[in-house]
C-alpha cells in the first residue's frame, strides 16, 4: 500500500489517482516513500477498502468519476445490456427490459404495431439514462452489496471473500446481458 501525498491517506499500489482526493499519483512514484518513511496517516476507511476490494478492475476511473455528481460512461451508453451484465448489475439488467416491454407493449395497444421512431426514441434515451447515470448506478449497486454483507457478518475475511465475490465482473454476465436482448428481441418478433 501507498500513501497519497496531498491528503495522506492509504492507497493501493500501482494507482494512478488517489481515491479520496484526486491527487495524481503518478507525479509522486518516487516521492512515496519518503512520504511513508517521515510522515503519520490516518488509516484507510473501512468502506473505501471494501469498495476497492468490490470494484477489482477498473477500480481508478471508478473511484474518480464516484466523487463526480455525474459523469459519462462510453460503454454503458453503446452497449447497456452487456455492461449490466459485466458489472453484475442483473436486477437493474432485468428492470431495464421490463420497462423497454411494457413502454413497448403500450405503443402497440395504442398503434397496433410498434412504430419506429418512438421505438428508436426509446432505445436512445435508455442509452443517454445509462451514458450519463451509469456510473451512479454502479456506485449505489457497490454501496448496497456491501452493506449487505456487512450486516450479515462481522468476520472480516468472511467479508473480504464474499464482497471479492459479488464484486468485480463477469465474463458469463456479458452472456446473461445477451440473453435477455435476445429474450426482448424475440418476445416482439413473435407480437
Amino acid at each position: 500500500m501507498n500513501y497519497c501525498p496531498n491528503c495522506g491517506r492509504m492507497t493501493i499500489e500501482g494507482a494512478n489517482f488517489c481515491p479520496f482526493c484526486g491527487e495524481n499519483l503518478s507525479e509522486y512514484a518516487g516521492q512515496l516513500e519518503d512520504m511513508q518513511a517521515g510522515k503519520q496517516v490516518p488509516k484507510q476507511a473501512p468502506e473505501q477498502a471494501h469498495l476497492l476490494l468490490f470494484l477489482e478492475k477498473n477500480e481508478n476511473y471508478y473511484l474518480k468519476n464516484w466523487q463526480k455528481r455525474n459523469s459519462w460512461n462510453w460503454a454503458a451508453f453503446f452497449v447497456a445490456p452487456f455492461w449490466l451484465g459485466y458489472r453484475k448489475m442483473y436486477r437493474n439488467l432485468l428492470l431495464v427490459f421490463g420497462v423497454l416491454i411494457v413502454a413497448d407493449a403500450i405503443l402497440m395497444m395504442v398503434f397496433g404495431h410498434l412504430p419506429g421512431i418512438p421505438d428508436i426514441l426509446a432505445g436512445l434515451a435508455t442509452a443517454i439514462f445509462f451514458g450519463w447515470r451509469g456510473n451512479t448506478l454502479y456506485k449505489h449497486h457497490a454501496e448496497r452489496q456491501i452493506s449487505c454483507i456487512l450486516n450479515k457478518t462481522y468476520d472480516e475475511r468472511a467479508r473480504t471473500e464474499e464482497i471479492c465475490e459479488v464484486g468485480g465482473t463477469s465474463d458469463s454476465g456479458i452472456f446473461y446481458g445477451l440473453l435477455v436482448l435476445l429474450g426482448y428481441l424475440i418476445f416482439f418478433a413473435y407480437t
